[in-house]
C-alpha cells in the first residue's frame, strides 16, 4: 500500500455517517487487524480504488 495514505500532514479529517450493521462489521474486522477503525476504512477504499483503477486500465 501506498504509505501517503497513511501521512498525517497529508490527511484531511472527514466525517462519515455508515449504517450501525456496518460499523460494526468493519470495527470486528479491524480488531481482527489489531488495526484502529479508520484505518480500516482507508485500507478498503484504497484497495476499491487500486481495483478500480486496474479495471478502467483494460
Amino acid at each position: 500500500m501506498n504509505n501517503e495514505l497513511h501521512s498525517q500532514n497529508k490527511s484531511t479529517q472527514f466525517s462519515l455517517r455508515l449504517p450501525d450493521s456496518m460499523r460494526k462489521e468493519l470495527e470486528e474486522k479491524a480488531g481482527m487487524d489489531f488495526i484502529s477503525l479508520n484505518s480500516a476504512i482507508v485500507m478498503r477504499l484504497a484497495k476499491c480504488l487500486r481495483e478500480e483503477k486496474g479495471h478502467a486500465a483494460q
